[in-house]
């Protein structure tokens, strides 16, 4: 929901607790009154923004493995191809 709060777009994920915990809601208008109030808005958005970036982070990481797997994988069956002509 974090990337609601900051794109007010839909939830892009839902997830489900594998064991009981304690969660923070903060509903989008009540988020956007504390970016305007101080010190706390700033440590919050700060913490948002740390963890979006290791998001894209892990993501991208994800892309490059598959994109160099599916090269790999690519230039197999090219060579398999090759042999059985």
């Amino acid at each position: 929901g974090e990337l609601s709060l900051v794109d007010r777009q839909p939830r892009s994920a839902t997830v489900t607790a594998l064991m009981p915990c304690r969660v923070l809601i903060i509903r989008a208008a009540d988020f956007e009154k504390l970016t305007i109030s101080g010190s706390l808005a700033v440590k919050l958005l700060w913490n948002v923004v740390h963890e979006l970036s290791e998001r894209l982070r892990r993501s991208s990481d994800t892309i490059r493995t598959q994109g160099v797997q599916l090269l790999e994988l690519s230039d197999t069956l090219e060579r398999i191809r090759h042999k059985s002509f």
